[in-house]
């Protein structure tokens, strides 16, 4: 999805999926952020890209005393440079995200089209979180610092079905080709921009 968000130009949509994903988060957590609630390496002065993190202010379990704010972590270098080179320019005041969920959605919905993945499927922006989760338990996280970046209690269970067994040949062949796009897509969004 975030491949072919970047063939389309559609940067900052691109690096939300991306934010939501990899920092394990809830869509709508990164559709009310601010770039003041983004903090990236060069906002700490670092010279690398290791680590940057997102502020959840009025987080969902906040009723479950997790709190009032709560912090979500991405540690991919590879993410967090193409996150600084889309964000990071971008006013203090502004939303990462500039235009309604709605059109989040409808925009997550439109690119599904050319990996033919079926709407029965139900695939949407909101799979993200789970979606980052499963990624996290594949790379042998252990459960509690999983629960940790979820900003979780505890983790009932980490398992999934994988909707990939419910494609066409076609559509996992499209899935496999533009997942290969994924890194030369984020390189692309981190290098210089010519001026327009």
């Amino acid at each position: 999805m975030v491949a072919v968000a970047f063939l389309l130009r559609w940067r900052r949509f691109a690096a939300s999926l991306c934010l939501a994903f990899f920092g394990i988060t809830r869509p709508g957590e990164v559709l009310r952020a601010n770039r003041h609630d983004l903090v990236l390496p060069m906002d700490l002065l670092l010279p690398e890209n290791e680590i940057c993190y997102l502020r959840v202010g009025e987080p969902k379990p906040r009723r479950r005393g997790k709190g009032r704010t709560q912090h979500a972590t991405v540690k991919n270098p590879v993410v967090v440079a193409m996150l600084s080179a889309v964000f990071g320019e971008i006013r203090s005041d502004q939303m990462l995200y500039p235009i309604s969920p709605g059109s989040f959605w409808r925009r997550g919905d439109f690119i599904l089209k050319p990996l033919q993945i079926p709407v029965e499927l139900k695939l949407t922006p909101g799979s993200l979180r789970g979606g980052g989760a499963i990624e996290a338990y594949r790379a042998v996280i252990d459960l509690t610092k999983l629960c940790w970046l979820m900003r979780l209690k505890n983790l009932k269970e980490v398992a999934a079905d994988s909707f990939l067994v419910n494609l066409s040949t076609t559509a996992r062949e499209r899935v496999r080709n533009f997942s290969a796009m994924f890194e030369p897509c984020l390189a692309g969004a981190t290098a210089p921009r010519a001026p327009v």
